[in-house]
């Protein structure tokens, strides 16, 4: 599964914490 660069993930106060529920969160990314 292809995950998007820390640099692409959306801030993590988005609003839309689902959107990255697929993706690997990198502590302090």
């Amino acid at each position: 599964v292809e995950r998007p660069a820390a640099s692409e993930l959306p801030p993590r106060d988005a609003g839309e914490p689902h959107r990255y529920q697929n993706w690997t969160l990198v502590p302090g990314a």
